[in-house]
């Protein structure tokens, strides 16, 4: 399975023009700012693994956290406080039982698929005792890709049984929760 994961990161193709236009759009957003508040127009990428960024993004400032939702959180956050970029962007790899092969999509609604405290009276997806929403939305749109929902575990998904997202990864839910905590 590891093997044919690798593969299929490999032949995955990008838009090229994906990172351009979100840094043009950053670049709107920030028109008629002062010089000093838009020095930071520049995007951090963030992958959990080297290989999901394929040499492609070397120009831009990036992010490597690791696998999972500890590694994501921890490395975003200690990040964000050293230096903090206009946007981050979440790129890498998902699997999906609707949505065909190698195809980019953008997500900007996540749950927590692998909190199960129903034992104790909570929703499936909510933290127990936490203000945290199961359902975090966060991001820019961006036109002409589909947008997905995409559910977030430290597990790994071998059928998808749950249809309340689209794609699931290992990393999404803890990024855009690292972000939501510090806006």
């Amino acid at each position: 399975a590891d093997a044919r994961f690798l593969r299929d990161i490999q032949n995955l193709v990008i838009p090229s023009n994906l990172v351009d236009n979100l840094v043009l759009r950053v670049k709107a957003l920030t028109e008629g700012l002062s010089p000093e508040d838009t020095r930071m127009c520049e995007p951090l990428l963030v992958f959990a693994l080297e290989r999901e960024a394929q040499g492609l993004f070397a120009e831009h400032e990036h992010l490597y956290t690791g696998v999972g939702k500890v590694h994501a959180a921890y490395g975003l956050a200690r990040r964000l406080s050293n230096k903090r970029p206009s946007i981050v962007v979440n790129l890498g790899t998902a699997a999906s039982t609707r949505i065909k092969p190698k195809t980019v999509v953008h997500c900007r609604r996540f749950l927590q698929r692998d909190m199960d405290a129903t034992a104790l009276g909570f929703p499936s997806g909510v933290t127990p005792f936490s203000d945290t929403p199961s359902l975090l939305t966060y991001g820019l749109a961006i036109d002409g890709l589909p947008e997905a929902v995409c559910g977030t575990g430290d597990s790994f998904v071998s059928h998808q049984a749950n249809t309340d997202f689209d794609v699931i990864d290992m990393e999404a839910y803890a990024l855009e929760g690292v972000m939501y905590f510090s806006v």
